[in-house]
């Protein structure tokens, strides 16, 4: 039997990725789940999901820069210690499975965990294929590269990758109508309403399994620390301002959540760095200097970072529909968000603070980019995933 490997830790992606069995099914493949929450675990086996945990062993020492660099490590949510037992305990989970099972592809959502990290070393070594996924920010469309998302992927090592699709100038034409219209009228990111959506209810399970079960800590499980942030979320007010955005001459900087993947793995500077970087340029600009935090932003400390910064700099902060910002501003500034794409679909001038293939991305290759690299999947649906769609994901894989 040919397995499809999947690392999952929240019941969103258990989701996601389950819409995929029947096209697995149909390509005489199975999909297995890897996981460290028990409420992965339970959910997996009401669905007849074929799901194993993934038990403490630290039998494989991996080079400490490995550790060092890992985002579980850079954003504390892990000791030194902590960190090297959930690669060591990803690697040898992979290792013993491959003993009796044959595994023909891993498919990964982001791919930056630590157990992530050891299954793709593992992979590369055994000559398994992968497949990574992330959110497009695109209606209806991910993206899928078999090296890694955003900088670590093969699209940002040669973006004339994209010289291969012939898009239509009439056939995009009507998909940025369709998308100017969609994106007017848009009140809310799907993300929102997922927040609520997935909201654990057995974490406390999750927390008392760490001991029982023997199976190695992968985030910050302090409970105090968690309520603490909570309550303390609650008590923060993110207090914007009002500007007229069709009077004013602006640049736009969108924050990034401050442990992102892509500003803790795909940045030398912080959000607090960019900040002060794009303060910089609205000032040599002679514009004012907005500033908007990540819907999903989340992290109390930070926020007040932010406002303590903000009375040093002066610049405003802003609660304004992100498409109206952009549309409206003499230049947007990022770090490697994916507003940086949305903003050069609308012609502006961008500025990226990060490593991202946004950088590359021209009035010439983005139809190619939206219209002919991007896979159509919509993360937020529930349907299941077209046989199809799922050839094309093989052959750029393959």
């Amino acid at each position: 039997m040919n397995f499809v490997l999947v690392y999952i830790e929240s019941l969103e992606i258990l989701d996601f990725f389950s819409r995929f069995i029947s096209a697995f099914k149909t390509d005489n493949k199975t999909l297995i789940v890897a996981t460290t929450k028990i409420s992965v675990l339970i959910n997996a086996k009401k669905r007849k999901i074929p799901c194993q945990i993934i038990k403490k062993n630290l039998s494989l020492i991996c080079p400490k820069e490995k550790i060092t660099k890992s985002k579980e490590y850079q954003c504390g949510f892990l000791t030194f210690s902590e960190a090297r037992i959930l690669y060591s305990s990803g690697y040898n989970f992979i290792s013993n499975f491959c003993k009796t099972k044959f595994i023909w592809g891993i498919f990964f959502f982001n791919g930056y965990s630590l157990i992530e990290e050891s299954f793709k070393d593992f992979a590369e070594l055994n000559n398994i294929k992968k497949a990574f996924f992330e959110i497009s920010n695109i209606s209806g469309k991910m993206f899928i590269d078999k090296k890694g998302v955003n900088a670590k992927s093969e699209l940002f090592e040669n973006i004339n990758i994209l010289n291969r699709y012939k898009i239509d100038d009439a056939y995009y034409q009507k998909w940025l109508s369709n998308y100017l219209e969609f994106k007017k009228n848009q009140k809310t990111i799907p993300q929102q309403f997922q927040r609520q959506k997935y909201l654990n209810k057995l974490f406390i399970l999750d927390l008392i399994s760490l001991t029982v079960l023997n199976i190695p800590t992968n985030s910050n499980y302090n409970l105090f620390i968690k309520l603490k942030n909570y309550f303390n979320k609650i008590n923060i007010r993110i207090e914007s301002e009002k500007v007229n955005l069709q009077n004013e001459k602006y640049l736009f900087h969108a924050l990034q959540v401050n442990c992102d993947s892509q500003v803790v793995m795909n940045s030398n500077i912080t959000n607090l760095d960019a900040i002060k970087l794009s303060n910089k340029i609205a000032l040599s600009k002679g514009v004012l200097h907005l500033v908007k935090f990540h819907p999903a932003e989340t992290d109390p400390y930070f926020i007040q970072s932010v406002f303590a910064l903000k009375k040093e700099l002066q610049f405003k902060v802003v609660n304004d529909n992100s498409f109206e910002l952009i549309k409206n501003a003499e230049i947007v500034t990022t770090i490697n968000s994916t507003i940086a794409l949305e903003a050069k679909i609308l012609g502006k001038k961008v500025e990226l603070f990060g490593r991202s293939f946004y950088n590359s991305l021209t009035k010439a290759n983005i139809p190619k980019y939206i219209l002919g690299h991007l896979i159509n999947i919509d993360f937020f649906s529930t349907n299941v995933i077209d046989y199809e769609i799922y050839k094309d994901i093989k052959s750029r894989i393959n």
